[in-house]
């Protein structure tokens, strides 16, 4: 009996020790998308995307044009190229 439980025991041990390491968790980020007046849409892209359902088919991976992450005091997005290798401006890496 105490052979069982101890074999019963030891297989649950090597169960957990043995299982998928846990992937790393991936966030639902705000989309990228511009919208007409400025501002930067507010819906969630998809999982491991920068762009919502709507925009996801609009934006080019290709053509998407490197731009300063930064926003701006009015809540827009900065219009600057990003210094090469970042993801900001030579005005937002200052700050």
């Amino acid at each position: 009996m105490k052979r069982v439980v101890l074999l019963l025991a030891l297989s649950f041990c090597m169960v957990g020790l043995s299982g998928d390491a846990e992937a790393p968790k991936q966030e639902r980020v705000q989309c990228w998308a511009m919208t007409k007046s400025g501002n930067r849409c507010k819906r969630r892209a998809a999982l491991g995307k920068r762009y919502c359902h709507q925009h996801a088919s609009s934006v080019s991976p290709k053509v998407e044009q490197k731009r300063c992450r930064s926003m701006t005091e009015e809540g827009k997005q900065c219009e600057s190229t990003p210094v090469e290798g970042k993801n900001y401006c030579e005005k937002h890496m200052e700050n």
